[in-house]
Order: C-alpha cells, then sequence, then structure tokens
C-alpha cells in the first residue's frame, strides 16, 4: 500500500491563519490604547472630536478611557498563554474589574461612585442633556465582562468551551446595539433610564476589545469551528453577514430621511435585498454542503480502499492477527486466524475471548489485553492455544492503537507460531543435558570459550583440575587468575599463547604442556592441553574449546621410569656382556658399550634384512653369511627363544673374526604382546681357540698311540 496523503485537518486552525488573528488581536490592543489616549488627550486639551466624536453625541468620561489604556495593555500581553505577561495581563483585568464593578453596584446601592467625576470635574457637565458626564451603566457593564474576560482568557470548561469568549461575545452584542441605536437614532438602544448613555466612540472601542478577545485565542473554544475553514472567502462572508444588516438597515433610513423614496418603497427595498442576500447565502452554503458530501464520499471511498488493501496484506500473512475494540471485542481478524482457530471473521467481530476461546485461555488473553492498554505499552509475551489435535505456542506481540489525538482506541495482537521452535528448544536442552553429563563423566576437563574471549562451558571435571570453574576473568589475565604456569612451574605461562586464547585465533593445539598452581591446588598439577577452534558454516570463528587431562601421575611415573632406566643401563653398561634391545620396526633402543666393543660397531639405524651386512655376522665357517631372519635378535621379535646361538663377526675392526654366543628372548606386554626383542652375548673366541688346540693335542695324542700300536 502506497503512501496515503490526507487533507488539512479540518478541525484545527491553520498556523498561517493563527497567526493572522493573533496580529489582529494585538492590532485590537494597539487601537484600544490610543482610543483611551486621545480620549484623554481631548479632555486635557479641550479638543471636543476627541472627546465626542460629534457635537450632539455625548462625550466618553475620562475614567472610560482610563479603563480602555488598562483592558488594552491586558489584552496585548495576552499573546503568550504563559510566563510574566500573562500575570501582569491579570493585574490590569483585576484594576478593571475593581473599577466598573464599583461602579456597577453603585447604581443599585444609590452610592455617589467618585472616581468617575474626579478627574476634569469641571468640564463633565453635558448641557445638550442636562446630565453630569459619568460612566454609563451599559459602559460599566461591558468593562466587568470585559475584564473577566481577560481574567479567565484560559480557562476551559470539561466540555473544552472557554466562559471568556462568551464573555466578549456579550461584549460584541451589547456594544453593537449601541452602535445600532446610533445609526438608527434609536435612544434606548445606548442609554438605560435616565442614565447618561453610552458614548458612539466608546461601544465602537468595546467592539474592537471585544473581537482582539476573541483572536486571542482563535483555536480554542466557539471560535475554532469559527476559524477552522480554510479558505478566507468563508472568514470574509461571516464578517460580511455581521455587517450588511446594519449597512442596509442605514442607508434605508437616510433615503427615507432625505426624501428619496417613501417608506414603503424603502421598506420593500431592504426585504428584497435581505431576500437576495439569504439567496446567495443559502445557495452558497448548499454548494459548499455538496463540495462537502463530495469530499467525504471521496474521503470515504479511499478509506474502503485502504481498508480493503489492509485486509488483504493481513489475509496473506502467515501469523494470526486481530485487532480489538477498548472493551476487548473482535474488530477484525485475518485469514489466518480464522484458519488456525476455525472460525469465520462474520461469526466472531463483536464477541470476547471467553466467546471464542476455552475459560481459562480467554481469561489469560483478556488479562494480557487489559495490561496492555493500562500501560499503553506494546507487550510481547507468548500464549498457548489448544489447536485440535495439540497444544501450540505462539509468541504474541500486542500493542496499542491511537486515533490522531494519541489517544487509544483499540488494540492490535500479531502471534507468531513458535511451536516447533520450542520443541527444539527442548530437544537442544536434551542435547545439552546429554553432552555435559558426557562431558562431566569423561576424565578430562573441558572448558569452552565464545570469540569475545568469556568462558561459557565448564564440566565438573575442569573444576577440578584446574582449581577453578567459569569466572569473568579477561583473556590477557587468564595466565594469572587460573595460576598457569610452564613446565618448569616458575615461568607464568604468557595468556595469548594458552591454547583456548590460540583457538580463539584458528590455531590447533596438541598436547600442550602446563603446570597449574593457584590457592585451591598448592600443590600444583601438570596437564596436557589439546584446542581447536571453533567455527561457523562460514569458517568463521566462534568460540574455541580446551581438553585437558591431568598429567601428574605420568610425569611421577615417567620419572621413575627414567630413574629405572639410568640405573639398568648403568647396570647393563657395567655387566661384562653385550646387550643389545630392539623395538617391533628393528629400531635398537639399547646398545651397551660391551655390544659395540664385542661387535666392533655401534648401534646403527639399518633395517633387520641389513643387521648380517652392517655388523659382519657369519656362520661358524667364516664364509656363509648368517640369514638375518634367524638372527636370535629377529627370532626374538617373532616371539621365538634362542639360546647359545654361535656365530662369526669379521668386519674392519675384526679382521680375523670373533666368535660370540648369543641368547635371545621376546619382550611382552600385559596383555602378552610382543613389543620389542632382546639378546645378550658374550665373546667366546678364547674359548673357540682353547676348545681347537684340546682338539688338535687330541688328535696328536691318538697319533702317537696309534703309532705305538702299530
Amino acid at each position: 500500500m502506497g503512501p496515503i496523503t490526507l487533507p488539512d485537518n479540518p478541525t484545527t486552525v491553520k498556523p498561517a491563519i493563527k497567526k493572522r488573528l493573533v496580529l489582529l488581536s494585538g492590532l485590537a490592543s494597539a487601537l484600544v490604547i490610543l482610543a483611551g489616549v486621545l480620549v484623554l488627550a481631548g479632555w486635557t486639551f479641550r479638543i471636543e472630536v476627541l472627546k465626542r466624536i460629534w457635537e450632539e453625541y455625548v462625550a466618553m468620561n475620562p475614567l472610560t478611557a482610563i479603563c480602555f489604556i488598562l483592558s488594552g495593555i491586558g489584552l496585548g500581553l495576552l499573546k503568550k498563554p504563559w510566563g510574566p505577561g500573562l500575570r501582569l495581563s491579570r493585574m490590569f483585568g483585576a484594576a478593571v474589574l475593581l473599577l466598573s464593578s464599583l461602579k456597577f453596584i453603585s447604581l443599585f446601592i444609590g452610592w455617589d461612585y467618585p472616581l468617575d467625576h474626579v478627574l476634569f470635574a469641571d468640564e463633565l457637565q453635558e448641557t445638550s442633556r442636562g446630565l453630569q458626564n459619568r460612566m454609563a451603566p451599559n459602559t460599566a457593564f461591558c468593562f466587568v465582562l470585559s475584564s473577566l474576560a481577560i481574567l479567565l482568557i484560559d480557562k476551559e470548561t470539561s466540555g473544552k468551551n472557554r466562559p471568556a469568549q462568551f464573555l466578549s461575545i456579550l461584549v460584541t452584542l451589547i456594544s453593537l446595539l449601541s452602535l445600532y441605536g446610533y445609526v438608527y437614532g434609536v435612544s434606548y438602544l445606548i442609554g438605560y433610564a435616565a442614565y447618561i448613555p453610552m458614548a458612539l466612540h466608546t461601544a465602537l472601542v468595546f467592539l474592537i476589545l471585544a473581537v482582539g478577545l476573541l483572536f486571542a485565542r482563535p483555536d480554542k473554544g466557539i471560535m475554532l469551528p469559527i476559524f477552522c475553514e480554510n479558505t478566507g472567502e468563508k472568514l470574509f462572508a461571516r464578517l460580511f453577514a455581521l455587517v450588511l444588516p446594519l449597512l442596509v438597515g442605514w442607508i434605508k433610513l437616510q433615503g427615507e430621511y432625505s426624501g428619496y423614496y417613501s417608506q414603503e418603497f424603502g421598506t420593500a427595498v431592504f426585504a428584497l435585498l435581505t431576500y437576495i442576500v439569504s439567496m446567495v447565502l443559502l445557495g452558497r452554503n448548499a454548494v459548499e454542503r455538496y463540495r462537502a458530501n463530495q469530499e467525504r464520499y471521496r474521503a470515504d471511498l479511499i478509506l474502503r480502499e485502504n481498508a480493503h488493501k489492509l485486509q488483504s496484506i493481513l489475509d496473506n500473512t502467515t501469523t494470526p492477527i486481530y485487532i480489538k475494540d477498548i472493551n476487548g471485542r473482535f474488530e477484525l481478524v485475518n485469514m489466518e486466524f480464522e484458519r488456525v482457530f476455525e472460525v469465520r471473521s462474520e461469526a466472531i467481530k463483536g464477541k470476547t475471548d471467553a466467546e471464542v476461546f476455552p475459560e481459562k485461555v480467554g481469561e489469560l488473553i483478556e488479562e494480557h489485553d487489559r495490561e496492555v492498554l493500562e500501560l499503553g505499552e506494546t507487550k510481547t509475551m507468548e500464549e498457548v492455544f489448544l489447536v485440535e489435535p495439540e497444544e501450540r505456542t505462539y509468541i504474541t506481540v500486542k500493542f496499542p492503537l491511537k486515533d490522531t489525538k494519541g489517544r487509544i482506541n483499540a488494540l492490535c495482537s500479531i502471534a507468531t507460531d513458535i511451536t516447533e521452535r520450542k520443541k527444539a528448544e527442548v530437544l537442544l536442552r536434551e542435547s545439552e543435558q546429554k553432552l555435559n553429563a558426557i562431558l562431566s563423566s569423561l576424565g578430562e576437563a573441558v572448558v569452552v570459550a565464545d570469540a569475545s574471549g568469556n568462558f561459557t562451558y565448564f564440566n565438573d571435571i575442569a573444576e577440578q583440575i584446574l582449581g577453578l570453574g567459569i569466572t569473568d576473568t579477561a583473556l590477557p589475565d587468564w595466565s594469572a587468575r587460573y595460576g598457569s604456569f610452564r613446565p618448569d612451574g616458575v615461568t607464568l605461562y604468557p595468556s595469548e599463547e594458552l591454547p583456548l586464547a590460540r583457538g580463539l585465533r584458528g590455531e590447533s593445539t596438541t598436547d600442550v604442556e602446563l603446570f597449574v598452581r593457584n590457592d585451591n591446588i598448592p600443590e600444583g598439577r601438570a596437564i596436557k592441553v589439546t584446542g581447536r577452534p571453533i567455527l561457523d558454516d562460514q569458517e568463521k570463528v566462534i568460540g574455541s574449546v580446551v581438553v585437558c587431562r591431568d598429567v601428574t601421575h605420568e610425569k611421577q611415573l615417567e620419572a621413575l621410569i627414567q630413574e629405572s632406566e639410568q640405573r639398568l643401563k648403568t647396570v647393563i653398561a657395567n655387566i661384562g656382556e653385550g646387550v643389545i634391545v630392539a623395538n617391533r620396526q628393528g629400531k635398537f633402543i639399547l646398545f651397551n658399550k660391551n655390544a659395540e666393543e664385542i661387535l666392533g660397531v655401534g648401534a646403527a639405524e639399518v633395517s633387520i634384512p641389513d643387521w648380517t651386512s652392517a655388523y659382519g655376522v657369519y656362520k661358524l665357517d667364516g664364509k656363509t653369511v648368517f640369514p638375518p631372519e634367524e638372527l636370535p635378535l629377529a627370532r626374538a621379535l617373532k616371539g621365538e627363544i634362542t639360546d647359545s646361538v654361535e656365530m662369526l663377526i669379521k668386519n674392519e675392526r675384526y679382521p680375523n673374526g670373533r666368535y660370540i654366543s648369543v641368547t635371545g628372548r621376546p619382550i611382552k606386554n600385559e596383555e602378552g604382546e610382543i613389543t620389542a626383542g632382546v639378546v645378550d652375548f658374550r665373546d667366546v673366541t678364547q674359548i673357540k681357540l682353547l676348545e681347537q688346540t684340546i682338539k688338535d693335542l687330541r688328535d696328536k695324542y691318538w697319533q702317537v698311540i696309534h703309532r705305538r700300536k702299530n
């Protein structure tokens, strides 16, 4: 739906018109003050035209002129409805009210009010009327009304009416009566009984003062509907309707007095003009009504079209939406609401929640709605509805709807079905619980941190191994807080080099050795840490995880093993036999000095098939190469036991050869698997030489015996 362009609000006064009217009110204030000053100047300098305008008219009393000056000042200070100016205006209004009220009261109690004949007392006699110039009763009454209007200018009743405006209108009517009296020559319209009448310019100034008071607040009270029109033509028409009867009546009388036409002809012309003006005004009013009806029809059409567009938008959303009035009755629902709750829009309009939903559900919804309407704020909440065949959970956003004046007149609710998400959350929580159980059952510590370096997970083993659980420690302080040292137990490990910190940089680490010591584990413990970064679908690092295991016992065992191995090597090195140990791959892992001395060659990086050539191993005949696979060490790696296998070693160091006797055994682990082979051997060359010598002597001995027998 495109943007809607609304016309100017017809119930407010346009700022430009209001500004002009307020300026006119200020001009009226200036005219009232000027009139009062001119009259006082006329009395002071005996200028009759300033005092009475025309010779046969009554003069304005000096006190009346003073009251006009005070009233004009009070009107001028009403420009702003706040501040010190308003307080001063009320002070001037109160002064006029006091002066005029005393005069008005004196007329009823027979008290000789002195203030209206103190100034210029010798000149106040009206010789043409045989009366002293005093303030007229209707003049005093108009001052009472206008001063009250100044004091009550911003007072407003519960019906948005302003008493000051009614008082000003009454002053306008009284002043118009006096003006009509002067125009038509009707004396009883300008005065009361035997009292002096209101002066002509007094009536005119009162009219200006009253209009100024009405224009001071043109956007309030009964003035609002008068000046809320958008054209100056309508304002001119109203003023014209006010002045025209006075003007036409005056022309009629002047024509009759001058003998231009008879009274009957003047009356007929007056009636004809009145008819013409009435018809023009009625015709214009009919045209205005027609235009207003056309505008109303177009506005209604736009509203219906916009309502249809809004309904179309709502009907094509996948979330249930409804609008209720402030009494909780449905005004509008969309098609998704109808589908989900299996209701028809026409059937539930005007109904409450209690009439649509089960009792408990309806009460809960009404409670939520009341809360939103009372607070006047948007609320987000979870609501559960029975949607056959299961309960469905909705995340509901409720907010008040307001009219153009900001008053709440309805409530809107938009509900999103989050049932599947809730189920997924339950499954996720169960998975997390299972994962936590698995991680807690592991013999290793697990620590997780997010991309900001905040710890998010410590399993129980982690707290035991590290001595501390989750803290709000910043990354640069990790090592100091948890007591992370290098394996020497003295040098503090740089926090940025810890496996968990390196994981946040996308690096992987394996079996990094640390020493941890803090207040909870003062004896310290050795740990090995493996770390990995946690990546999202875009391969972006979102966290880091490390797995730690306590290797303190392993380290102690390693130390013992190393000590034992050192002792064993010392023993082996000091025994008279050669000892060689090889692993399953044929790599020598032990080769003592006697073995090197006997064989003439130390531990060589050669494979099993090359052993015989590397060390010069022959059978006893000294010519046949000993098969590598039959060597006692090779047979030991196959699990065979050999005893006193004799062979000849002949190489660069021992070109004449050395005889050795070799015994071999396999080395097995606790499960009986062969992990290595060991042989021990000794040099038997001297024994072999002695045996050969003995054999030679025995052969010679038998030869001698054989000759003697022969």
